[in-house]
């Protein structure tokens, strides 16, 4: 077996050939340095066993470091050169780093937490940053959602305010790593996105947002009601239908009829809060349907 050594040298040496396939025999010989398992996205970083970053680089091309593979002999030969570039998007879902991809008017995308699609992964700009030293242009509304995001949501409630500042560039998390816990720094973001992702977040109906006599869960935000002071909580648990028959909810009917207006302060009044519409609508959506209640013929559809 003749290959290259990790000192870029030539090295020959035999093998003991048995029954099974000789590339196989070959891989498990340390010597020939083949790894067909993968390698973890922090194994990637500057403080990892590779020695990819030059002191003070806080970014590097995605296109390099899955080269670096093929190029540079004192690395494992990888069989699959796109597994390494799974594994730097494996890193980005993770959260270990930011991926970025500038455009030609200096404009920019950048994913953190999510998947790139194929087209941004196969352009050659496309950039690995460090998160610490990340500004994010987007973040995905999905997660603003309780429990997704690392110390975001210690209770049931925060505010916006509590969002933004949480992608001050300063906030640094304990993640969960499999039997130890790391730090990892959250990246920057401006307060702009911040409020792009919330909006996207109460509109899927991850979070519901309260902001004086506004309550809202899937639904667009109206201008001006998105502020610092405003609350996001965890939407609230379904009401079931029987709730809003007359025995059970008796302030909203009068002889016998009453509207959906009647049902949403009765119910929000029980609540303790205001509910959103999406809630009360649903409620009277399956109290309809499980022939509950019925529209009054005059009723608007």
């Amino acid at each position: 077996m003749v290959t290259v050594s990790d000192k870029d040298e030539v090295q020959a040496f035999k093998l003991s050939v048995e029954n099974e396939a000789h590339f196989e025999t070959i891989k498990k010989d340390k010597r020939s340095r083949v790894q067909d398992t993968a390698i973890t996205a922090e194994a990637l970083l500057p403080d990892g066993p590779y020695n990819l970053w030059k002191g003070g680089e806080t970014s590097r091309r995605v296109k390099n470091l899955a080269g670096a593979f093929a190029q540079l002999p004192h690395l494992p030969k990888m069989l699959k050169s796109q597994a390494i570039v799974e594994t730097l998007v494996e890193g980005c879902v993770q959260g270990t780093f930011v991926l970025k991809l500038t455009r030609p008017d200096r404009t920019f995308r950048t994913w953190w937490r999510m998947r790139p699609d194929d087209a941004a992964l196969n352009d050659p700009a496309m950039e690995l940053v460090l998160p610490e030293s990340a500004e994010l242009g987007e973040i995905s509304g999905d997660l603003l959602a309780p429990k997704t995001l690392a110390d975001l949501w210690p209770g049931d409630e925060i505010t916006v305010q509590a969002v933004i500042d949480y992608f001050d560039g300063k906030k640094v998390v304990q993640v969960d790593r499999g039997g130890f816990t790391e730090p990892v720094p959250v990246p920057k973001a401006a307060a702009e996105v911040v409020n792009a992702a919330v909006n996207d977040a109460v509109e899927a109906g991850k979070v519901w947002l309260l902001s004086g006599p506004a309550s809202l869960l899937a639904e667009p935000i109206p201008k001006g009601v998105l502020t610092p002071t405003a609350t996001l909580r965890v939407p609230p648990t379904p009401v079931s239908a029987a709730s809003i028959l007359p025995e059970n909810l008796p302030t909203a009917w009068q002889d016998g009829a009453t509207t959906a207006l009647a049902i949403a302060t009765a119910l929000s009044q029980q609540a303790g809060y205001t509910l959103p519409w999406k809630t009360v609508r649903d409620v009277i959506g399956g109290a309809i349907s499980a022939r509950f209640v019925a529209l009054a013929d005059d009723s608007a559809p």
